[in-house]
């Protein structure tokens, strides 16, 4: 499965859970199917990160699609509330990509492996979508992508546990669905028809059914 590919299929999953949950609350069936977005977004992070020609260029494409999509999801996923945070999930990935940055940097400043808890507290204290946990998830898929697959599925298992543990839900446990995808990425990028068309989908996805919603 290539990149392409593992992103359309976070992009239909992402659309199903967000219908589910402003459509049709009754089917938690579309919810489950959900789960499967976040960490297939988290791995795609990861790997844009590694395989990257500009890694300023990136964060800088992950911070105006954070900024761009802040008002839809708080409208769409929060009933317009402004309450504080940086909410939507663009920003925990922004954050997850600058932990695997200090992690690539460790080994000429070693010190800098200090900033990496601090960036999780931040995803928590900002309330980012998925908060420390996502963010952390990013990271797992960076620092094990030379590893065997099975490691890399062990430690988000692990994590997505921890995370279930946490929170007194299991929520978030069908996630673990999208580890099977995960590991049949090939590595390679596929066709990049539309290179913005991600940053583009998700504030237009959640407009769309917050409007929808709302007729």
């Amino acid at each position: 499965m290539t990149a392409e590919a593992l992103k359309w299929l976070a992009a239909l999953t992402m659309l199903i859970d967000h219908a589910g949950m402003l459509l049709f609350p009754q089917l938690p069936v579309l919810r489950m199917i959900g789960r499967i977005a976040f960490p297939i977004f988290a791995y795609q992070t990861a790997a844009a990160v590694r395989f990257t020609r500009s890694r300023p260029r990136y964060l800088g494409r992950l911070a105006v699609g954070a900024l761009a999509s802040e008002l839809p999801f708080r409208l769409a996923v929060l009933g317009g509330s402004a309450a504080f945070g940086l909410r939507n999930v663009l920003f925990t990935l922004l954050i997850g990509a600058l932990c695997c940055m200090v992690w690539d940097a460790r080994r000429q400043k070693p010190a800098l492996l200090a900033l990496i808890p601090l960036l999780l507290a931040a995803a928590e204290l900002l309330r980012c979508d998925y908060g420390a946990f996502g963010a952390a998830a990013v990271l797992l898929f960076f620092a094990l992508a030379h590893s065997p697959r099975w490691a890399a599925a062990a430690g988000f298992a692990g994590l997505t546990w921890t995370y279930c543990l946490v929170r007194g839900s299991l929520f978030e446990l069908p996630a673990l669905l999208a580890l099977a995808p995960v590991c049949a990425a090939n590595g390679q990028p596929g066709r990049r028809r539309c290179k913005y068309f991600f940053y583009v989908f998700y504030p237009a996805h959640l407009l769309v059914l917050w409007a929808i919603a709302r007729a």
